[in-house]
């Protein structure tokens, strides 16, 4: 691990991570913040030593909790999931 040491993990099960994203953590490599070595899911790939896929991000200067997933076919549906979530919200499905 890099010198913020271990990520918090809130959950964690076969389909579903929960991770405590600190402030100025990027989320994941990004060419506009090409200086930066490290970021969020890097980071959890490393601690949990497997492939995980980011379901959402938040802004680097943001904290708060980050879902991440370990299957594909779940990536999708969970993604899917927030992305009608989204329209609702926002009053765009009729």
């Amino acid at each position: 691990m890099d010198e913020t040491g271990p990520l918090h993990l809130l959950h964690v099960d076969d389909h579903l991570l929960v991770v405590d994203k600190p402030a100025g953590l990027l989320a994941h490599a990004s060419k506009m913040a090409a200086d930066v070595d490290v970021d969020l899911l890097d980071q959890l790939r490393q601690q949990v030593q497997g492939e995980v896929y980011l379901v959402h991000r938040l802004d680097r200067a943001t904290s708060g909790l980050v879902l991440f997933n370990g299957a594909v076919v779940a990536f999708i549906a969970i993604a899917c999931f927030g992305a009608l979530v989204q329209i609702v919200k926002e009053g765009v499905l009729w």
